[in-house]
């Protein structure tokens, strides 16, 4: 059965980067809803948003893709801020997947030892990779 994803954020500061990502989770047809936040500090006020801390409460996302070197919060800063606020509220952590540039493998370790990233990408996102995505943290789709 074929898996989707009702909603993915991307946080990275690249409009290019992003635009690619998402037209690359759109054109599968297994990503219901994608939104891109610049930052981390974004990322976390549509989270907020998404959980009914800033107004009523929407679905939050099932899966970030996140980058590592952005301006005002980068990701591993929101990897600890999301933490904390998971922790505080007792939530269960959102799939964190990081999309990135960074190839170093310092940069990697430190992502995956943080509980709630589950991928490390190298820039771009392919096909295959969303495929894949939706397949390991998505529900089963409703149409058959």
């Amino acid at each position: 059965m074929t898996k989707v994803v009702d909603f993915l954020l991307i946080v990275d500061d690249s409009e290019f980067d992003a635009d690619i990502a998402q037209r690359v989770l759109r054109r599968t047809g297994r990503f219901k809803r994608v939104a891109i936040a610049s930052n981390g500090r974004e990322a976390l006020a549509l989270i907020d948003e998404c959980t009914g801390a800033q107004g009523p409460a929407q679905i939050p996302p099932q899966v970030i893709l996140l980058d590592i070197n952005m301006p005002l919060m980068n990701g591993f800063d929101f990897l600890e801020r999301y933490q904390d606020r998971d922790a505080a509220q007792g939530e269960p952590s959102v799939v964190v997947v990081m999309l990135t540039s960074s190839s170093y493998e310092e940069d990697r370790e430190r992502a995956m030892a943080k509980p709630c990233v589950r991928d490390y990408f190298v820039k771009p996102l392919t096909t295959q990779r969303a495929i894949d995505l939706a397949e390991r943290f998505g529900r089963p789709s409703d149409e058959a």
